[in-house]
């Protein structure tokens, strides 16, 4: 385990907040069973409570433990991760997910990243994280952006900033092979979903 890991182990375990490079755009995270943490980030983006936060889990088994995952979605989450793909899923009944990741409702966004620096992150951290892109709410993305709104605000900033910023991913909701669903557009098409 790297030294950084350790760190941002530590601080997420304690309820802290970072910004990250990622496999799409940048993100703030944070301990996704921690309402005080998810709370925090809702802040500091000024974002409305209405508008849900995603989860990111390194791998499926740890996804089983808070969502529950039908036949149709396993299958997608099989097939299209890791990568730019986030499913709307229904919280296990008893889930320990923070309950302002999407308040009042059961279903919670789901994804599996393909980056290697956070899925060891989060098999060190042992919990899903909270992750939204590092903007200001309905404000433009970019990296100075980043810096100037959440220098004093966040924990930590560890940004790759070499790396081009890419979109965001695709949102489905699958109730089944023949019921899916669209929310955002993004890499992976709903006709690619459809016909895989």
């Amino acid at each position: 385990m790297t030294r950084l890991i350790k760190n941002y182990t530590k601080i997420l375990k304690q309820g802290g907040v970072v910004i990250i490079s990622t496999d799409t755009v940048p993100a703030i995270i944070c301990n996704g069973l921690s309402d005080v943490a998810v709370k925090n980030i809702y802040e500091i983006k000024q974002r409305s409570y209405s508008k849900p936060i995603a989860v990111l889990c390194p791998n499926i088994a740890m996804s089983q433990k808070y969502l529950e995952i039908n036949k149709a979605s396993m299958a997608v989450l099989k097939a299209f991760s890791p990568g730019p793909i986030t499913l709307v899923l229904k919280s296990q009944e008893n889930s320990k997910l923070s309950k302002y990741l999407n308040l009042n409702r059961k279903n919670i966004g789901l994804r599996i990243p393909n980056h290697s620096f956070l899925i060891d992150l989060m098999v060190s951290c042992g919990f899903p994280l909270a992750a939204t892109s590092a903007n200001i709410s309905n404000a433009l993305l970019s990296y100075e952006a980043i810096e100037s709104n959440f220098r004093n605000k966040v924990n930590y900033i560890n940004i790759d900033k070499s790396v081009k910023i890419k979109t965001t991913s695709s949102i489905f909701s699958i109730a089944d092979y023949s019921n899916i669903t669209e929310y955002r557009s993004g890499p992976i098409s709903i006709k690619e979903i459809k016909d895989f």
